[in-house]
């Protein structure tokens, strides 16, 4: 699993977060998912921590928790 700024030509682009070997992603129902060339993508902002588990959780940013989020 990548974590990155933009979806560029199809593409994850500026990769700065990285997950290797997590047993499994939990995403928030509540994030829409697009389908890339060989995997799924959110334009959300969202947060990402895994627990020792193994366990990645993807969760949409609630702007009731003190983020505004504007476009």
């Amino acid at each position: 699993m990548a974590i990155c700024t933009a979806i560029t030509n199809g593409q994850p682009d500026n990769i700065y977060a990285r997950f290797f070997g997590m047993a499994t992603v939990k995403v928030d129902p509540a994030l829409q998912l697009t389908s890339g060339d060989s995997f799924q993508y959110t334009n959300d902002i969202v947060e990402v921590y895994a627990d020792q588990a193994g366990v990645v959780y993807v969760s949409a940013i609630k702007p009731q928790y003190g983020l505004t989020l504007t476009s």
